[in-house]
């Protein structure tokens, strides 16, 4: 077993977990590492990887790199997703042992799951070598080696379905035609039986995914047309709502505009009647003021006069004078009355028409603000009705989900992690 694996040891410091090469013969020394390894490092947190790195080291250490070695630390990077490194292992133990078929399996399912489609097709057929043409007569291993065909139908079925985008028909065609031409026909049935079984599911959860996007379409159309409804029947419950305020501001103008007129015909007598009694008053504090000057000149005679008769005759027109100017007064007062009362109802009509004018500009700002809000709105239905016009349906998360799953390998073939661990497990005791 040197002799096949010379090689292995300048591949090993290229790879992950180089370490210095040990005896092969010595191979039974990792054993715990790699029993502990596949227990530690069995997970896909920073915490799992850490440890079974450190156990994978250790066993290399301990035994060399292997093929059981190189092909359970594989398993365990394939476990932690870590596919290009688990490949970098395979490589290495399928050159010196190219006929092991678990590590043969392992590559043809990593270089599908790294997207090398083109390396997955001749993966397959080293596999299909490997397991050769001619049935085992030991019913067991047969079932073992039927169990690599049935995988590499599944593999076909893959590559002609979920992947057929990213591979060439005739490329496909021929590996597929050159690999059936070496397996017997019962074989050949139990490929073919794999393969069509993948493909029917693809196209399953193929139509599954699209049942739920049309569904989603659908539910997406109607929401849309609902949407667009209500923004219209709510432009329209604003217009409506908008010629009801233009109505009711049409009417608080006119109202007001009659009261004011009311104000005014009330007002026009009370201004006359206020300008009689100010020409009245005029003319009685003319009077009074013309009187009051003849007083002043007769008081000065009197105060001048020595002679007793013209004095008694001044005396007696101080009082005629007194007597008159004493009347124009009190009319005076009697006008000055009646104007005060005049103005206090112009005052009451003027409070009055503020009160309306006050009122019916009040009612008409909440109007114009209504009117302003309902604008906004009108704006943003309008921004909304371009988007939902615009809008495309949305892809549903549940066909999303089956989009994945139809695309991804792991559905048709998944890695046999557990049985693989188990069995590696079981060779290590």
């Amino acid at each position: 077993m040197k002799g096949l694996f010379a090689g292995a040891c300048a591949a090993g410091a290229a790879l992950l977990l180089a370490v210095p090469c040990a005896a092969w013969g010595d191979a039974k020394a990792a054993n715990p590492a790699l029993a502990k390894m596949l227990e530690v490092g069995w997970g896909t947190s920073s915490q799992a990887r850490a440890a079974g790195d450190e156990q994978a080291r250790a066993a290399l250490t301990a035994g060399g790199r292997s093929p059981q070695a190189l092909y359970a630390i594989a398993v365990l990077l394939i476990k932690q997703g870590r596919y290009a490194d688990a490949q970098k292992h395979i490589d290495e133990l399928l050159k010196g042992e190219s006929s092991h078929l678990p590590a043969l399996r392992a590559r043809v399912w990593l270089s599908a799951m790294l997207k090398n489609y083109g390396g997955t097709m001749v993966a397959a057929q080293d596999l299909a070598d490997a397991i050769g043409d001619k049935e085992s007569t030991n019913a067991d291993d047969e079932t073992a080696l039927r169990e690599h065909v049935s995988f590499l139908g599944q593999i076909y079925g893959f590559l002609g379905g979920p992947a057929s985008a990213s591979v060439r028909l005739s490329e496909r065609k021929a590996a597929e035609r050159k690999l059936a031409e070496g397996l017997s026909e019962s074989r050949l049935a139990a490929f073919e039986e794999a393969r069509d079984a993948v493909l029917q599911k693809h196209i399953e959860l193929t139509d599954a995914k699209d049942a739920h996007t049309d569904a989603a379409k659908e539910a997406s159309e109607d929401a849309r047309a609902k949407t667009l409804e209500e923004l219209a029947a709510q432009r329209q419950e604003r217009a409506d709502r908008r010629k009801e305020l233009q109505e009711r501001s049409d009417k608080l103008k006119g109202e007001l505009k009659d009261e004011l007129a009311e104000f005014a015909r009330q007002d026009r007598p009370l201004v006359t009647e206020l300008a009689q009694l100010e020409r009245r008053a005029g003319a009685l504090n003319r009077e009074l003021f013309r009187i009051q000057a003849e007083i002043n000149a007769l008081q000065n005679l009197l105060d001048s006069e020595r002679d007793a008769g013209r004095r008694q005759l001044y005396v007696a027109d101080l009082e005629r004078l007194s007597v008159i100017g004493a009347r124009y007064d009190a009319d005076l007062t009697a006008v000055n009355r009646l104007a005060a009362g005049v103005q206090s109802q112009r005052a009451v009509l003027a409070a009055r028409q503020r009160k309306s004018e006050a009122d019916v500009a009040s009612q008409l700002d909440r109007i114009n603000q209504e009117t302003v809000e309902m604008a906004k709105r009108d704006k943003r239905a309008d921004a909304i009705e371009r988007r939902t016009e615009r809008s495309s349906p949305s892809v549903p998360a549940s066909a999303v989900s089956l989009r994945a799953t139809a695309a991804a390998l792991a559905t048709y073939a998944p890695f046999p992690l557990e049985d693989e661990k188990a069995r590696i497990l079981a060779e290590l005791k």
